[in-house]
């Protein structure tokens, strides 16, 4: 009898919500005050084809709102999986090439860029690679590296800011290529 009593009682909430009309819990809609991007500035290691050496580059740079801002864009020679520098062959020269997706403009996807630069120190010259070039989205070698030159500097600077809010990016690729004994 008491199984009756709380069956009825219960179809009986039924019946009023669906002739009342559905009843539930609303909550008021959260609205979004300002969005901020999060970035993590760290460098990434590409492995030659041995495993004996890699290639250091940037995997995120990130400019903020000044137009002259610098930041580190450098591409390093190192020993990897337990061998050293000293463990590599003094032959050994590793061509590093970098291609732009976007052609050093930074995009936010609707038509809007930020323009910015990219100087490469090699072996006692200077190379910028600049917006605009004729060589902007061809893939360019960026650094001879060896062992007594492990280290090509580069500099990435913010030309022109945007003048539309909003996250805008470019992807660099990298290839790299070697040439010489990798081992003494």
């Amino acid at each position: 009898m008491k199984i009756k009593k709380v069956f009825l009682a219960g179809a009986a909430v039924f019946a009023a919500t669906t002739v009342l009309g559905t009843t539930g819990v609303y909550a008021a809609e959260d609205k979004t005050v300002s969005d901020t991007t999060v970035t993590y500035n760290n460098q990434s290691v590409v492995p030659g084809d041995s495993g004996v050496w890699g290639i250091v580059i940037p995997t995120a740079v990130s400019f903020s709102d000044g137009a002259g801002e610098k930041q580190n864009f450098s591409v390093e020679l190192v020993g990897v999986n337990g061998y050293e520098l000293d463990d590599l062959h003094a032959d050994l020269r590793v061509q590093v090439s970098a291609t732009s997706q976007e052609g050093y403009k930074l995009s936010d996807g609707k038509g809007n860029t930020a323009d910015y630069e990219v100087s490469y120190t090699k072996t006692n010259s200077q190379q910028a690679i600049t917006t605009g070039t004729s060589t902007a989205k061809s893939k360019t070698q960026v650094a001879e590296l060896s062992k007594t030159t492990a280290k090509s500097d580069a500099t990435a600077t913010l030309k022109r800011k945007p003048t539309v809010k909003g996250a805008y990016k470019d992807k660099i690729k990298y290839s790299i290529a070697h040439t010489g004994s990798e081992l003494k």
